[in-house]
């Protein structure tokens, strides 16, 4: 990431069936900094997550990262790491195949497949098909896909969703992590 970079979104909305379903004025997000959108269901914590990760495209405004348009140039948007409320994994193979399917598309090391497995304490389950893991190792893989890329900002939807105790202690130390590492954070409650 480089220093000081930063996700800026600017006159953002998001209009669905004549409703005004988004509307943000100005958002920044600065390189190490945890930002924490709270709202009720329905609220539209999701759709903005979605309009941040370059996914939905906005009705209006922009979404800039260090200065260059995310749904205007795709690059960009290797640099983000999304978690969305779905963990969207690929049941029938294997945590380890489906870190290598992400690693493939994005060109990265083969080496980032272990690392990524041990970070979120998977290594033990790499070979175990996703239909067979618990929700919460679903989730502790989904999350890990999202750190693999050593990416600029982290987009993560209700993060903690479907974990236990555990795990939701090693996102904190892991999100933490990330910050200090001057990732910056966006993260749903």
């Amino acid at each position: 990431m480089l220093s000081g970079e930063i996700l800026q979104a600017r006159r953002l909305e998001k209009i669905i069936a004549n409703y005004n379903a988004l509307s943000i004025d100005q958002l920044d997000i600065e390189a190490g900094q945890i930002v924490a959108v709270v709202g009720q269901i329905g609220s539209g914590k999701t759709l903005l997550v979605r309009i941040l990760a370059g996914t939905i495209v906005p009705s209006g405004g922009t979404v800039t990262l260090a200065g260059e348009d995310i749904h205007r140039v795709p690059a960009v948007r290797a640099r983000i790491g999304s978690l969305f409320e779905e963990n969207l994994l690929y049941e029938r193979l294997s945590a380890r195949s489906n870190l290598d399917f992400y690693r493939r598309l994005h060109k990265l090391p083969v080496s980032s497949i272990d690392d990524t497995l041990a970070s979120v304490g998977m290594s033990d389950q790499a070979n175990t098909a996703v239909a067979k893991l618990t929700p919460t190792a679903r989730r502790r893989l989904a999350f890990a896909r999202s750190l693999m890329a050593r990416p600029s900002i982290l987009l993560l939807d209700l993060p903690t969703l479907h974990t236990d105790f555990d795990t939701q202690t090693l996102f904190a130390r892991l999100i933490g992590q990330a910050a200090a590492d001057n990732v910056a954070v966006l993260l749903t409650v």
